[in-house]
């Protein structure tokens, strides 16, 4: 399967709203889009004006009011479902089934159900149930789904800025999030959730009270996943900075990243006779390399050989040694930090595709990538398209960084402790092996809480800029 970015955004108003809708699909470009709360009849669905900015559309209308479209970028997606089944005298434009991309992709908009109680309500309740049987087929599909939309349910108390304010409100109600955790207990994955499972995570702002300006957000869009497409997932975000454009939308879209089912990776051991206060001998080194040294072509490349003999010239503790690290900001197809850390005579790297945060709140996914020789620490240059990291490379921080513990063994085990000492960055940081499935390893950079930290001012946004902080 080809590397997608699926994306589910209620624009609360197509007509009004599609300037910030066209905005928003040429700068993120998502592959898939779910569309919500259109407001329009289908003779006024803007499909034209869609396929100008490159994509195929279907649509569910209805004057005012609901409304659901299904969006694929160069390719018009394949009708299965109009309205949801079990609801066929319904007729409120919520549901939309079609295949687009090699996916099957189901987009909803489940009623508000306010007041409650009351008739509202209990229709909530009912959508939600025919929801639930119909997602029990798409579950055990043997096809990739993706089950996409607003809920209009507030998961739980972590999705929510104060559920205080919202006690009464159907969005929280025991019974409809009761009806989600059954949803889930088919077997589906709530994928923002399960990538950051302790993030303070929104993806709707009322217009009341700034609730913008103050985040004083709710999570309640939401993409969700079986058990043929979980493996493949893996980003999620939320592109925030398209509720703050004039005229926006109370969501911002929330989107998912999928591609290539990851490998089992192999467990990865070190040599008895090597304690973790000892460097590698120097064909250790190379081997370490080689990863590094076949993926690229270093008569095109200016990019330093891997496999020089990088002898440190005594045998001191890692943690007692003045250890190098550095920051490269890499624009290569997409924009991303190279975080990289001197370890047993190599630069241990990962791509950070957000770039560090000096948030304590901020999990900042990291993916491990091969090693890195020593000489790469000052490496600035352009690498050559049409090959392996094409684009331009500077160095973005650089400086010392001191281990809190044994550095061989926290790394072994995942979970690296060190201070940074750098021209932009100090204080005390984590890197924390996670579970997330993916091609390689995917950690997490958070800062530690400490003088250097910084709150961001709003913590939502999964797309803030690295050069931020």
């Amino acid at each position: 399967m080809q590397d997608l970015k699926i994306a589910t955004y209620n624009v609360n108003g197509i007509g009004a709203r599609l300037p910030n809708l066209l905005q928003w699909l040429d700068r993120e470009q998502p592959d898939i889009v779910c569309l919500q709360e259109l407001k329009a009849p289908d003779k006024a669905f803007p499909a034209r004006d869609l396929e100008a900015a490159g994509y195929g559309s279907l649509h569910l209308g209805q004057t005012s009011w609901n409304g659901v479209a299904i969006l694929a970028r160069d390719s018009e997606p394949l009708l299965i479902h109009k309205g949801l089944p079990g609801e066929e005298a319904d007729t409120q434009a919520r549901y939309i089934e079609a295949a687009a991309h090699g996916v099957i992709v189901a987009c909803l908009y489940l009623p508000n159900g306010n007041p409650q109680p009351g008739p509202k309500f209990d229709y909530k309740l009912r959508w939600f149930e025919h929801l639930i049987e119909h997602a029990e087929s798409l579950q055990a599909s043997e096809h990739p789904v993706v089950l996409a939309g607003d809920f209009n349910v507030v998961p739980s108390d972590e999705d929510i800025y104060n559920p205080r304010s919202w006690l009464k409100d159907a969005l929280l109600q025991p019974e409809s999030r009761e009806c989600y955790r059954r949803l889930l207990a088919q077997g589906w994955i709530d994928s923002v959730r399960h990538l950051y499972p302790d993030e303070r995570v929104y993806t709707f702002w009322d217009y009341f009270r700034q609730h913008w300006q103050k985040n004083s957000g709710l999570r309640i869009d939401h993409l969700l996943l079986n058990p043929v497409l979980a493996p493949r997932l893996q980003d999620a975000g939320v592109d925030a900075w398209v509720r703050g454009e004039e005229h926006a939308s109370d969501h911002a879209p929330t989107w998912i990243r999928i591609g290539d089912a990851p490998q089992k990776p192999e467990k990865k051991t070190r040599k008895k006779s090597q304690s973790a206060a000892s460097l590698p001998a120097h064909g250790e080194t190379q081997s370490s390399l080689e990863e590094y040294n076949r993926k690229r072509d270093f008569n095109a490349t200016s990019e330093p050989a891997g496999g020089s003999d990088h002898k440190r010239g005594s045998k001191k503790k890692a943690s007692d040694q003045a250890l190098q690290f550095c920051i490269q900001k890499h624009d290569a197809s997409r924009l991303h930090y190279d975080f990289r850390l001197e370890l047993d005579g190599t630069l241990k790297s990962w791509a950070v595709p957000k770039g560090p945060s000096l948030d304590p709140k901020a999990k900042r996914l990291a993916v491990h990538v091969e090693d890195h020789p020593i000489d790469y620490a000052t490496f600035e240059g352009s690498i050559p398209e049409g090959h392996y990291g094409a684009g331009d490379v500077i160095v973005w921080d650089r400086g010392v960084w001191k281990p809190l513990s044994d550095p061989a063994e926290a790394y072994a085990k995942g979970r690296l402790k060190f201070e940074l000492q750098g021209e932009k960055l100090g204080g005390v940081w984590n890197l924390v092996k996670t579970h997330i499935p993916g091609k390689q390893e995917q950690w997490f950079l958070i800062k530690h809480q400490d003088e250097f930290a910084k709150l961001n001012r709003i913590t939502t946004s999964l797309r803030n800029s690295p050069t931020a902080c």
